[in-house]
């Protein structure tokens, strides 16, 4: 289910800010805080996805981003399942491999509790690769673009190479489930810069309190929540 609109989000965020008005919270501020809780969101708990490239006899670099190549909001490369002795072997397990959670979540709406089998089974997967894909390989940046370096480069050409890598979550593609720690987190950044904006005016009166303890307490509420709040996103 998609995350909810992005002027749902900004209602929600003034509403948990004691309802600040664009005086002490201006809309340009409040869009800047969203990007930054965005991108910390991602930081922290970015997207595991799999990808393939096919093998080229004797060809070492295979070109990943930039140059018009596939992957788009690339964080960074998680692993490359490759052994340069290797030519397609358990290739065609690899797909329940994946759904297992291998490199991610067991697959949804299976109940570990009630198929403790599928916890051998994955263990067992799992053994076959860390033993048949142990070649080594390296992440190499040439002129602007990505590239995923096999050592050494591989005798046959044709093999389905799966690699993982991690991808930045933007806010028009981000699960709803993250949705209140977004908010959550864009909620301390604001509730930080209403402090500061408190103490060099304090005449205005702000949850409750007024005068420099206003903008004290409101620190103080978004250093906490923002501690908070990207200890659960740690968290798996």
């Amino acid at each position: 289910m998609a995350i909810s609109s992005e002027a749902a989000i900004k209602i929600k965020v003034r509403l948990r800010c004691d309802g600040a008005d664009t005086d002490l919270l201006p809309d340009d501020a409040l869009d800047n805080y969203l990007d930054d809780a965005v991108e910390r969101l991602s930081e922290i708990n970015a997207r595991l996805m799999m990808s393939t490239f096919t093998t080229v006899a004797d060809q070492q670099d295979y070109q990943i981003t930039g140059g018009g190549a596939e992957l788009s909001d690339f964080l960074g490369l998680e692993d490359v399942l490759y052994d340069q002795s290797n030519s397609g072997f358990l290739n065609d397990e690899f797909p329940s491999l994946w759904n297992l959670g291998a490199y991610g979540s067991m697959a949804d709406g299976i109940s570990v509790f009630d198929n403790p089998s599928l916890v051998e089974i994955h263990a067992i997967k799992s053994r076959k690769y860390d033993e048949a894909f142990n070649g080594n390989w390296e992440l190499v940046d040439k002129a602007g673009s990505s590239y995923i370096r096999l050592i050494s480069a591989p005798g046959v050409g044709d093999d389905s190479i799966p690699y993982f890598w991690w991808q930045k979550r933007t806010l028009t593609d981000m699960e709803d489930r993250f949705e209140q720690k977004l908010i959550d987190l864009c909620v301390a950044y604001c509730l930080q810069s209403i402090g500061s904006r408190l103490s060099m005016h304090p005449e205005i009166s702000f949850g409750g309190f007024k005068g420099r303890s206003s903008g004290e307490h409101a620190i103080k509420r978004g250093e906490k929540l923002e501690r908070r709040t990207e200890g659960r996103l740690y968290r798996p």
